[in-house]
């Protein structure tokens, strides 16, 4: 059987960690997806099942500085051309306050825009569209152990209006996040999100309830010895999702291909390849 290459979603592969919770914990990108040792860059690649076609074409590639954080990150399409640069900018002690995304003939598409307190907490970030107008932005309240307590949401529209929604966050004693409660404009109840976390924060458990109390779906992951998830279950209602995992790991103890499984059935391959500083 031959494998397909088919479009990546760049979060799966390097831009995302598993949902770990613990706010303002001196977190580089790296930790964040749970890789580790001084990686340079990381080219992602991805294939799913199918017959008459077997090409490796690269579909991510990001680079990351000496201190683990993301420098230029570059999608490709399947020809692969050039789709989207994205690069960062960072302050003196490393806290991201720019990011720019160009389109592949370097015409400017988005930018963001992010402002710190004096601890060096992000209370303001702010995307703009090509023309500087602001498209949506985030504002971030604290508690006096750094932990993010507040987040405001709102969407500015070319007509002038803005859409708003708060989320308010709570904690357990080791500063893993443990529920999510979301607001409408108006202040009402919107919905919640309820976290049960291992003793490293991940998320072993997240259930979602809608506005009235009742659930609207559970998520159950488990991990392995390296933090990474090999199981998968969503469910609620008429939904029914499992998926496992399988992992190949360099000297490193990242992993280098990620196998996911339906019912036993291969369905997709991952593949990194990770370039380190000496």
């Amino acid at each position: 059987m031959k494998l397909k290459l088919v479009r990546i979603i760049a979060t799966t592969l390097v831009l995302t960690s598993c949902h770990t919770q613990q706010n303002n914990s001196n977190k580089n990108d790296l930790d964040e997806i749970n890789t580790f040792g001084k990686v340079k860059s990381i080219k992602g690649f991805i294939y799913e099942n199918d017959e008459g076609i077997d090409s490796k074409k690269i579909h991510l590639h990001v680079g990351y500085n000496k201190f683990g954080y993301k420098k230029e990150v570059n999608w490709y399409d399947n020809l692969g051309n050039i789709t989207y640069n994205q690069i960062y900018k960072y302050d003196s002690i490393n806290n991201q306050i720019i990011m720019k995304r160009y389109q592949s003939d370097t015409l400017l598409k988005m930018k963001s825009i992010t402002k710190l307190n004096s601890k060096g907490y992000k209370i303001q970030h702010t995307i703009y569209n090509p023309n500087g107008s602001a498209v949506k932005t985030r504002k971030f309240k604290y508690n006096d152990k750094g932990y993010e307590i507040e987040m405001e949401y709102i969407i500015h529209y070319s007509s002038g209006k803005e859409d708003y929604s708060k989320w308010i966050n709570e904690y357990d004693s080791n500063g893993f996040l443990i529920k999510e409660s979301a607001f409408k404009k108006d202040g009402t109840f919107n919905f919640e999100q309820t976290f049960k976390n291992d003793e490293n924060g991940s998320v072993l458990e997240w259930t979602r309830y809608t506005h009235d109390g009742t659930i609207d779906f559970k998520i159950d992951k488990q991990y392995d010895n390296y933090g990474n998830e090999i199981k998968y279950h969503m469910h609620g209602g008429t939904i029914d999702d499992k998926d496992t995992y399988k992992y190949i790991y360099d000297s490193k103890n990242n992993w280098i291909e990620k196998q996911h499984y339906k019912e036993d059935k291969k369905t997709k391959v991952e593949i990194r390849e990770i370039i380190y500083y000496e």
